[in-house]
């Protein structure tokens, strides 16, 4: 059994489902950053997929959440499932979907330890949930996403430097913020990505100055 962490539970209430959009992307600056995440994955995408229609192409988005990434990949064409451990998220998920007929339905999963069988997607994406998993986890939630796809693997990471840990650092003292974060170097996410038999085709920095993100396209 793998540990717990914070993140796993945060979001199985109500409140914090609803709100979880409402607080983080509707700024200027959360909504700038929600259209560079957006953009960063398709970029993957394009680059996994060239010249195939993405109505071909069958992805998991995991933790899928409220939707928000899914809707993304729905509007580009992309067959999607999604996936979350909180039902409170994919209850606004479902709403926010319901319109897709690319959308091959909601299911409840903990990334550790996926239910679908090997090789049935043809890639998986998996974004703002790396930064809360401890290494262990980290290395089970991507030997999973591994193992479910047949072909590619797109995965944000938050990255560890002294621009980025300088930020973090005056940020939790500014609004006190306590919940664990586990970003990785450049170094690290080798270390890691390699160690799960996986290997780097690509990254793409969500924004050098702003964001800590950065989506990287992985090979199964």
């Amino acid at each position: 059994m793998m540990n717990n962490y914070t993140a796993k539970n945060a979001y199985q209430n109500d409140h914090n489902a609803v709100q979880y959009d409402k607080t983080r992307f509707t700024s200027i600056r959360g909504k700038y950053l929600d259209r560079l995440e957006k953009m960063s994955i398709l970029r993957c995408l394009s680059t996994a997929f060239s010249g195939c229609s993405p109505s071909s192409i069958c992805l998991l988005d995991i933790p899928c959440g409220t939707g928000r990434i899914t809707e993304t990949l729905l509007l580009t064409g992309y067959k999607v499932f999604g996936a979350d451990i909180s039902d409170e998220m994919m209850e606004v998920a479902r709403k926010r979907l319901q319109q897709f007929s690319g959308i091959k339905g909601l299911y409840k999963e903990d990334i550790e330890q996926l239910s679908f069988d090997n090789s049935v997607f043809d890639a998986t994406t998996c974004v703002r949930l790396m930064g809360h998993l401890p290494m262990e986890n980290k290395k089970a939630a991507l030997r999973e996403l591994a193992r479910v796809s047949n072909k590619f693997v797109i995965v944000t990471f938050y990255i560890s430097n002294m621009k980025n840990d300088l930020k973090r650092i005056v940020t939790k003292k500014l609004f006190n913020k306590t919940a664990p974060w586990h970003p990785l170097t450049r170094r690290e996410v080798i270390l890691l990505v390699n160690d799960c038999g996986l290997n780097i085709v690509k990254y793409c920095d969500v924004h050098k100055l702003i964001s800590e993100a950065s989506t990287y396209l992985l090979k199964v």
